[in-house]
């Protein structure tokens, strides 16, 4: 009888922590957290008190629209990606057929014209 007593507790406690894991871990709920934390950064920070992106479309949002269309860990890829490249060590490049510019990050990927932020360009 003990014996049988101590596997339903075990079974009840397993489901409770695939309940809880899958609440937080699976699915949408992650994607719907990571969406609630972009616009809380979004509501609660003055956009003149954030950092000023190098990209054309600001980060959060970039993040935001790659989360929302492509799924929770394609907005991750988007975040650790953009977090990365968005810090100083780039530099500028003309390209040598059409003559657009052309920005080099660090990590040595090159980003065309059309991406860039309009504050670099003019």
């Amino acid at each position: 009888m003990f014996s049988q007593k101590k596997v339903v507790l075990a079974e009840e406690n397993l489901g409770i922590w695939y309940r809880i894991r899958w609440w937080f871990l699976e699915g949408y709920n992650m994607k719907i957290w990571l969406i609630l934390l972009i616009r809380a950064y979004w509501l609660l920070i003055p956009k003149h008190k954030r950092r000023r992106c190098i990209f054309r479309q600001s980060c959060s949002n970039y993040v935001y629209q790659e989360t929302i269309n492509k799924g929770l860990f394609q907005g991750l890829t988007a975040l650790k990606y953009r977090f990365q490249s968005c810090r100083s060590g780039f530099y500028f490049i003309g390209h040598p057929d059409n003559g657009t510019r052309i920005m080099i990050l660090p990590d040595g990927s090159a980003v065309p014209e059309a991406e860039i932020s309009e504050r670099f360009i003019n």
